[in-house]
């Protein structure tokens, strides 16, 4: 269910249900435990950055949980319950005063230790600091767990009551909760094993994570409808891809853009070329065919470009436009473990993914890759690119990247 009785037929991408409006303005961070600390293919926040088509503006997080590191887009922390989080919202706020909006994700760790009058009252808090801050929250429901701790009837029970009692807050004006989000009605990794690790049948895949975030995005409604204008003004160097006499680094034949560079030390064959697409925008392909022969080496296309160069307290922002597919030109590809796009020290997805617990990143996907920024703690070069990790084996795929913006936040 839905806290505000939406559906939960969600799109995978394009359009999102109409239920919670997102203000243009507003800027989001994701927060919890282990499950929204990711950065790879599991990011809750890379999913919504690609499932919205880069209309959700994310925060340039500045704020480095104790013992754990900074990250683009959430400030969550392996192992934390409900009450570790709250206690960190304090110095979270004051490192990022202009978050709007968060989305929540925390409670499995609470699901064996905690008492359930506990886990409510420490809930509570956690909303009432939220609310003191001005900072609307959507909570993201307990996953289903197909380990020991979730199979316990017990431990199961407690998640249920708990995930229906939270929907019961929505509009609440002693809180700022307006959205709760559950995923049984789609996320059940007893009935669908490759949702989770099967290392420990509770931390989503890939393939799981994108579909609960989807969950979440189907109940988004973007006021927005235009990511370049969400952006900073462009200054990357040839953004529009003209010309062919950019740099073929190793393994790599065919013609570049003008000033971009595509290297390839997987072994696999890379053709690169240039052109014009269907909606006049020139692009840059990077076909992959025959076999990857080095373990988790890159595919890049890549600049450095001083423009995005940054000084501590500097963050910035940028988007590509990404295709993934066969090397046809359709269905999924093959063969890549992961991917991801970055401008300077912010990113989207990470291309170090691990395939072998948390699945392929081969699923087809087309729209803007929006880049989730980070302040910067000291000088940061201003390299801006899209990745696609590979496996040894055999390849097929196609990158296409386009429409290039990125300049510095303000």
């Amino acid at each position: 269910m839905i806290g505000l009785g939406l559906s939960l037929d969600m799109p995978r991408s394009g359009a999102a249900a109409v239920g919670i409006t997102v203000p243009s303005a507003s800027l989001w961070l994701i927060d919890g435990d282990s499950i929204s600390a990711q950065t790879d293919g599991r990011s809750i926040a890379a999913h919504l950055a690609t499932k919205s088509g880069g209309l959700m503006n994310f925060a340039p997080n500045a704020y480095t949980p104790p013992a754990d590191s900074l990250r683009p887009g959430t400030v969550g922390v392996s192992g934390m319950k409900i009450a570790d989080q709250a206690a960190n919202l304090t110095a979270m706020f004051a490192a990022n005063p202009s978050v709007t909006h968060m989305v929540v994700h925390v409670g499995t760790n609470d699901m064996a230790p905690t008492l359930y009058a506990t886990m409510q009252s420490d809930a509570l808090n956690y909303l009432a600091l939220c609310k003191t801050a001005n900072v609307s929250v959507i909570w993201s429901c307990i996953l289903r767990r197909n380990d020991a701790i979730g199979q316990d009837a017990g431990n199961e029970l407690k998640r249920v009551n708990f995930n229906a009692w939270l929907a019961t807050l929505v509009g609440n004006p002693t809180y700022s909760l307006i959205g709760v989000i559950n995923h049984d009605a789609n996320f059940d990794p007893a009935a669908d094993p490759t949702l989770v690790n099967a290392a420990d049948s509770l931390h989503p895949t890939y393939k799981g994570a994108g579909i609960f975030v989807g969950n979440i995005f189907a109940a988004l409604h973007f006021t927005a409808t235009d990511v370049a204008a969400l952006l900073p003004a462009n200054t990357i160097t040839n953004a529009t891809l003209t010309g062919t006499s950019g740099g073929l680094a190793t393994g790599v034949t065919g013609q570049v853009p003008t000033s971009w560079t595509v290297d390839n030390d997987t072994g696999c064959t890379c053709v690169a070329s240039v052109g014009v697409d269907t909606d006049g925008e020139r692009y840059c392909d990077m076909v992959l065919t025959g076999s990857a022969t080095t373990n988790g080496q890159n595919v890049r296309f890549f600049r450095n470009d001083t423009s995005v160069g940054l000084v501590a307290g500097e963050w910035a922002e940028g988007k590509m436009n990404v295709t993934l597919t066969g090397s046809g030109g359709s269905g999924d590809a093959t063969g890549v473990t992961g991917w991801m796009v970055q401008i300077s020290n912010g990113f989207t997805f990470n291309s170090s993914h691990s395939f072998a617990a948390y699945g392929m990143m081969n699923t087809a996907f087309a729209g803007d890759v929006r880049c989730i920024p980070l302040k910067a703690a000291g000088a940061v070069t201003g390299t801006i690119g899209a990745y696609a990790k590979l496996n040894v084996g055999v390849v097929d795929a196609r990158f296409r990247i386009k429409k290039v913006q990125g300049g510095k936040g303000s």
